[in-house]
């Protein structure tokens, strides 16, 4: 019996101020094996923008990935492949070429998380930001017909939504205590880790 150390992928999907970012970023801790953060938006979109001359706010660079589509999974793939990362967190999944892309690719086990929080916890997000905020928006009602229907409507959010994922975290707390834990379950219960995180291992006879 040979033990190997697996190569995993693990995309999350939500809506926006869920914090996929948030939740990829205590995947990249030391605590569970130190996920490497692979954003397609920072790694491929951005520099593609900047050559292209198209501007980098949200809506454009949502534009972008449309019209990309596969071409950016291939090109994210690529520079993952070149980092020699065996443990990557991919923390806006918002295609459904993405999901598909990875769960086919050698390789690789892909796993697609959904990170959910309430209406009012994403609209307390959303006030709070620095950037990248209506300044006219001040009612969650005003969110869920702005926000929340343009992040549905741009790219394929709604359907990737629809599909069922591997597995939920529910990002409505104060502190992380609780999502951490919700983590550690998905990572034993769904996508079969062992105890010690830093340890992804399988066996082959």
């Amino acid at each position: 019996m040979r033990v190997v150390e697996r190569q995993l992928a693990i995309g999350l999907c939500g809506l926006s101020k869920s914090g996929k970012d948030y939740v990829a970023a205590l995947l990249n801790t030391k605590r569970f094996g130190g996920f490497e953060i692979h954003n397609i938006t920072d790694r491929i979109l951005r520099p593609v923008a900047i050559v292209r001359n198209v501007p980098q706010d949200r809506d454009s660079l949502r534009r972008l990935l449309t019209k990309l589509d596969n071409i950016a999974n291939e090109m994210l793939f690529t520079h993952v492949y070149n980092t020699k990362a065996r443990r990557i967190v991919l923390p806006n999944v918002r295609l459904l070429s993405t999901i598909d892309f990875w769960k086919n690719k050698s390789g690789y086990q892909f796993y697609l998380g959904c990170v959910k929080a309430s209406e009012q916890t994403r609209f307390r997000r959303y006030m709070a930001m620095k950037r990248d905020i209506d300044p006219t928006l001040s009612s969650i009602e005003q969110f869920r017909r702005t926000v929340d229907y343009k992040d549905l409507d741009v790219n394929e959010l709604d359907r990737v939504l629809e599909r069922e994922p591997d597995f939920v975290v529910e990002n409505d707390h104060e502190t992380d205590g609780l999502l951490a834990l919700q983590l550690e379950k998905a990572l034993r219960e769904v996508v079969g880790l062992t105890a010690e995180f830093s340890r992804i291992v399988s066996t082959e006879d």
